[in-house]
């Protein structure tokens, strides 16, 4: 290189004279006793270095020291912030993926975040969201939910932070026995059903109802959901009993129907309705029901073997004598003449003289006998019928004389006159025909069933409808006796209390479903159809119990009275396809407590007779009684 030349004129600069040891001054270093010595050559310069420039390089030295110190606190202040930062970044960007339902992401960015900063105030934290969040990826398949939660849970319950999250392990607990409830509810398998519902219970007991996860005071918060739960599993368990006892049933029914024990099979199918109501409905339980209906239909026996009626009678018990205690008020009416009026009162039935009141006869018959004594005819002197426990009597109404007494061989119900023949119904099953002139029966009809109600007659179609005490209806041929049809009702023990009426080709029959409401069925007779009876309409509900006959009323009405005051006129419309019955008129007003009422009607009167005797119009244009 080059040799640098050495610096001619400084351009009009003169040099620095003597300062007189200003210099010194100058240079905090400089010490007075030693002489200066001469100023080193500037080696680039090859000349010797100015005085002034040794005093300038000692400030820079102070300055830049000075300036050396600020830097290493001003980086302690940047390291120490590029080291905090990026660990709260890291976590706030891991619970945003977590509450965001990307648990997925969250587990990674906690495991990231565990790594690198495990002394963080927030890493006990992010271990036990690293488990919760493996945890949740599953939940929705309850049974993996259960299996991760089982065995990661006891990782991190002894972790600090464990406690903090307690209420939403809690929240997130309880979805493992509702998932199990949810599939439970889907499926139709039994076997699978019934499972589920183990699952569920285990999944609630092993992990929500565990202290060490949900503290009492925490499962509180949670606390309508574990009684929902508790009670699905409930129900699902008793539709696992439901269904298994359901085909038993069907199955123990069938077995009956094998061996004719219809009784048998009623006695199975009531047990399992007595446990399970609901299944009263079901398709394949009444497909077995209808089973046993049929097979009923079958068992019908009828008899040609004749029974002698009881000519007389003795005197009543032995060494003793009736009297009867009576008072009369009022004068009577002279108006009628010669007849006579039969009741039951008492227990006993009384034959009065209708125009003075005056006793001419009793019989005590008992308290539990429901049959009004009847006039064979309608003539004036015609004879009285009436029943005496496990008899049929017939007798004059003016003297009380006894024609016959017809031995049945249980308990009477309620007789049924047609024309020459009645029929005599008893508690055992029995339907005796007997002729009403003889007192003799030349033929019994034996149905597999206790009848506790009489029999309704369709006298122009030559039928009889015959209620049993529980669940069917037998339709019998009068000509001989024979089973017809047998229509399932359902209805329980003693819950038809009077005889089924036929008017205007169709079939009534009061049903009393409970103590304040009952079902008035409308049946359609076709004896050219498939089946003899069908359903016409919906069953009508009426208020209170009927516990008196139904009666025909006028051209194609019926009359129906409850226990309740309940009283409604019906139309009958036999052109009518769809509902034939409607209402024609009802009486305002029902009791709120039980009464008998016996009704009369004559023309658009109405008479009713309880605890005292009322007039009313029927007034079919108004619709009102």
């Amino acid at each position: 290189p080059t040799a640098l030349a050495p610096l001619g004129d400084a351009g009009g600069l003169s040099p620095l004279g003597d300062m007189g040891g200003g210099a010194t001054q100058l240079d905090p270093f400089a010490q007075e006793q030693q002489p200066a010595k001469p100023a080193p050559r500037d080696p680039r310069l090859g000349r010797p270095a100015k005085p002034g420039r040794q005093q300038w390089d000692s400030m820079l030295m102070l300055l830049g020291g000075t300036a050396l110190i600020l830097l290493i606190i001003i980086g302690g202040i940047i390291y120490w912030n590029l080291t905090a930062t990026p660990a709260l970044e890291m976590w706030e960007v891991a619970m945003a993926d977590y509450r965001a339902g990307s648990y997925t992401s969250a587990a990674k960015r906690f495991g990231d975040f565990v790594k690198k900063y495990d002394d963080d105030p927030n890493a006990s934290e992010a271990r036990v969201r690293i488990n919760f969040c493996l945890i949740r990826v599953v939940i929705n398949s309850p049974d993996k939910g259960f299996e991760r939660a089982i065995e990661l849970l006891p990782q991190v319950e002894g972790e600090a932070a464990f406690s903090i999250v307690r209420p939403e392990l809690a929240r997130m607990l309880i979805q493992i026995p509702q998932g199990f409830i949810k599939k439970a509810k889907a499926t139709e398998n039994i076997a699978e059903k019934e499972q589920l519902a183990n699952q569920a219970e285990k999944g609630l007991n092993d992990l929500v109802m565990q202290g060490k996860y949900v503290p009492t005071s925490i499962r509180r918060t949670i606390a309508r959901e574990i009684q929902e739960a508790r009670e699905n599993i409930g129900r699902i368990r008793r539709e696992v009993n439901l269904d298994t006892s359901l085909h038993a049933t069907i199955k123990q029914i069938d077995d009956c129907l094998k061996e004719d024990d219809t009784l048998g099979a009623f006695a199975v199918f009531k047990t399992l309705i007595k446990e399970f109501p609901s299944l009263e409905a079901n398709a394949a339980l009444m497909d077995a029901v209808k089973r046993i209906t049929t097979a009923e239909g079958g068992l019908v026996r009828v008899s040609n073997e004749p029974i002698s009626a009881l000519a007389s009678e003795g005197d009543g018990t032995p060494g003793h004598t009736r009297i009867v205690l009576t008072t009369r008020s009022g004068e009577g009416s002279t108006r009628i003449q010669n007849r006579i009026a039969t009741v039951l009162a008492g227990g006993s039935v009384f034959g009065l003289d209708a125009g003075t009141g005056k006793v001419l006869w009793d019989r005590f018959v008992g308290y539990g006998v429901r049959f009004h004594p009847v006039r064979l005819t309608r003539q004036a002197d015609a004879d009285v019928l009436f029943v005496d426990d496990q008899e049929l009597v017939r007798l004059k109404a003016s003297t009380g004389e006894i024609v016959y007494r017809f031995p049945a061989d249980s308990t009477i119900t309620i007789p049924a006159i047609d024309g020459n023949k009645i029929y005599v119904p008893s508690s055992s099953g029995k339907i005796y025909e007997v002729d009403a002139a003889t007192g003799e029966a030349a033929r019994t009809v034996s149905i597999p069933q206790t009848l506790s109600t009489g029999p309704g007659i369709a006298n122009n179609l030559r039928l009889l409808f015959q209620p049993g005490d529980h669940s069917n209806l037998y339709a019998l041929a009068t000509g001989d006796l024979s089973c017809k049809d047998v229509y399932y009702f359902g209805h329980r023990a003693g819950a038809i209390a009077v005889p089924p009426l036929v008017a205007m080709g169709h079939l009534f029959v009061a049903e009393n479903k409970s103590s304040d409401f009952c079902w008035l069925h409308v049946l359609k007779i076709d004896t050219d159809g498939e089946r003899l009876l069908t359903t016409a309409q919906p069953p009508i509900r009426l208020t209170g119990n009927v516990v008196v006959p139904l009666q025909a009323y006028g051209g194609g009405r019926l009359l129906v009275v409850t226990d309740r005051s309940n009283v409604r006129v019906f139309n009958i419309n036999i052109n009518a396809e769809e509902n034939p019955v409607s209402p024609a008129a009802i009486k305002s007003g029902v009791s709120d407590e039980s009464m008998v009422s016996y009704p009369l009607t004559d023309s658009s009167t109405l008479w009713l007779a309880d605890n005292r005797l009322a007039e009313f119009d029927i007034r079919v244009t108004s619709k009102e009684i």
